[in-house]
């Protein structure tokens, strides 16, 4: 295997050593995010949310004017449509709009 040269530069440092550089500390960070992003809590309030928007698409004629999911709907429509509409929030890129509505 050859190893680029910052790699092999590194090979010879001792590995508590290793804690202390920024890269590693970007890598840490960054996959501290990636893991909160697929927690299991995360996912399942996804998935609600998936689920309660689905349920209002595919029968709204069966959600009555109290039903908390036709408020959540209204307000999800209502982020939406300030994130699409706002171009202060969002570019006019497509990660534009996924960094404004996170």
């Amino acid at each position: 295997m050859v190893l680029p040269d910052d790699a092999r530069s590194y090979s010879n440092i001792d590995h508590h050593d290793i804690d202390h550089f920024d890269h590693d500390q970007d890598l840490r960070r960054m996959i501290g995010k990636r893991a909160e992003h697929y927690s299991p809590v995360m996912r399942i309030r996804q998935r609600i949310v998936e689920a309660t928007i689905a349920r209002l698409i595919d029968y709204p004629e069966q959600l009555s004017q109290g039903d908390p999911d036709r408020v959540v709907f209204g307000v999800l429509h209502k982020v939406a449509l300030g994130i699409l509409c706002d171009q202060r929030r969002a570019s006019k890129t497509a990660n534009g709009y996924v960094e404004a509505a996170e």
